[in-house]
C-alpha cells in the first residue's frame, strides 16, 4: 500500500515547494503520486466553508485527510503541504483516518525569520499589521511535531538536499 506523506511547519516554511518537487522526483522513478496543499484545497469547494480559526482549520484538515486516505487506497502516494499547526490535530490523522503505518510525517523547520523573508505574499507583514487574524506563528500557535518521522531543516538546506532527505527518510520507514 502507498503513504501518505504530510509535510507540516510554518507559513512559508517550503512545504509546498518540497512537495512538488518530491512529486516530479516521485514521478521520475515511476511512482505515482498527487499533491494536496492548503492552497489548492481552499480554493475548491472541498473548504471553501473554511475559516482559519483553530477548529475550522482541524475540519479542513480532516477532510484533506479522507482525501488522501481514498488516494492512497487506490495506488497513488498522498503528498499533503500543509500548516496543519496543533499536534492533536496531526496525531489523531495519523491514528483515526490514515492509520499509523501508513502516515509519514515530514517537519520543515524553518526558523520565523527566515519563513518572513522568503514570504512573497506579504502575508506576516498583513498579519502583524492585523490584517490577517489567525496567522499561524502571529497570532495562532504553531506547535512542533513531538515525533516526526522526518525531520528537514528547509531553512539551511537546498531543495534538492532537503528531498532526498524525504526519500531517504520514506525507504527508512517503508522497510522497517
Amino acid at each position: 500500500m502507498k503513504k501518505v506523506i504530510w509535510l507540516t511547519g510554518l507559513p512559508c516554511s517550503g512545504k509546498t515547494t518540497l512537495a512538488n518537487e518530491l512529486h516530479w522526483t516521485m514521478r521520475k522513478l515511476g511512482i505515482k503520486s498527487y499533491v494536496l496543499d492548503g492552497d489548492n484545497i481552499r480554493n475548491t469547494h472541498i473548504s471553501s466553508d473554511v475559516g482559519f480559526s483553530l477548529e475550522d482549520r482541524a475540519k479542513h484538515l480532516y477532510r484533506v485527510a479522507e482525501i488522501a486516505k481514498i488516494l492512497i487506497e487506490n495506488d497513488v502516494w498522498a503528498i499533503c503541504a500543509f500548516v496543519s499547526p496543533i499536534e492533536n490535530q496531526r496525531n489523531y490523522i495519523k491514528e483515526r483516518i490514515i492509520g499509523e503505518d501508513n502516515f509519514i510525517l515530514v517537519y520543515l523547520e524553518c526558523g520565523l525569520t527566515t519563513c518572513i523573508q522568503r514570504d512573497d505574499k506579504g502575508m506576516y507583514a498583513r498579519a502583524k499589521k492585523g490584517e490577517i487574524k489567525d496567522f499561524t506563528g502571529i497570532d495562532s500557535p504553531y506547535e512542533e511535531p513531538e515525533h516526526p518521522n522526518i525531520l528537514v531543516y528547509s531553512d539551511v538546506n537546498s531543495v534538492e538536499k532537503c528531498v532526498s532527505r524525504i526519500l531517504e527518510g520514506i525507504v527508512s520507514f517503508v522497510s522497517r
